[in-house]
């Protein structure tokens, strides 16, 4: 299970940490890394935004690619807020 921002969802980290899954924790619409199963969460990233339905549509996603062997990377915009508050709650399940 890997964490971090938007920039390291390149294809090149992607391919060296052979990376299977992305989920994609941002407000913008993004298309999905070419041959890996991507999961996107569009959620304003704001101090008021309520987590508990990403949590609810990440845990099994991410649990499904680990379970199988896969290699999952959480991301969001900086890497600092969101996509470490699902590695987080899934960490704690």
């Amino acid at each position: 299970l890997y964490l971090g921002s938007a920039a390291s969802a390149n294809e090149a980290a992607l391919d060296k940490l052979a990376i299977t899954h992305v989920v994609s924790v941002v407000e913008r619409n993004l298309q999905p890394p070419f041959g890996r199963e991507h999961l996107l969460c569009q959620i304003p990233d704001s101090d008021d935004a309520d987590l508990a339905p990403v949590l609810r549509e990440t845990a099994p996603f991410i649990e499904a690619a680990l379970r199988g062997g896969g290699r999952v990377l959480v991301h969001c915009e900086r890497g600092a807020s969101r996509s470490v508050s699902v590695v987080c709650a899934h960490l704690m399940r």
